[in-house]
């Protein structure tokens, strides 16, 4: 979806019937989209449907205008955002003790990420939407902190080489 509206293709009706069936499939009682892969361990996690797969839902979400988008997107958009904060970005694996865990490899900066993210992606995606809110600051710190001196970050999450 992010990259059919991204070419343009965002009237067209085939992305409309995208949008459709992620309308259809959205689990609004616990937030996020139900997939077969995951939970692999659902005593190992704290979001009850697709934490990863709903990152990219939204984020392509996040690209349409504002104008252009469905009262049930918007839904979708608020419940997903508040979903993201309560997980403080990518606190949402949990220990056996069932304290929250960190999910490091979002730490990490990279392109391309594919089914993966991390806290840049996020970050970026939150603030295109206009969210401001406290629970972010960690992200925001841990983005400033691994700032090189050049002004620029490390890409260590990389494809190169691996295929």
């Amino acid at each position: 979806m992010y990259y059919l509206n991204h070419f343009g293709y965002l009237d067209d009706q085939r992305t409309q019937k995208l949008l459709d069936f992620i309308y259809d499939y959205y689990d609004a009682q616990n937030a996020g989209w139900k997939c077969r892969a995951y939970p692999i361990n659902p005593d190992r996690v704290l979001p009850v449907n697709c934490y990863m797969g709903a990152m990219k839902i939204l984020k392509a979400s996040s690209m349409i205008p504002e104008e252009k988008r469905s009262p049930q997107m918007e839904k979708i958009i608020k419940k997903e955002t508040e979903k993201i904060l309560e997980n403080r970005i990518h606190w949402y694996l949990r220990n056996p003790d069932g304290t929250r865990k960190e999910k490091a490899g979002w730490k990490r900066f990279g392109y391309p990420l594919f089914y993966q993210s991390d806290i840049l992606e996020i970050m970026t995606m939150l603030t295109r939407l206009g969210v401001k809110d406290d629970r972010m600051n960690e992200a925001v710190e841990l983005i400033r902190d691994t700032q090189q001196k050049d002004g620029k970050w490390l890409m260590k999450d990389t494809f190169n080489g691996k295929m």
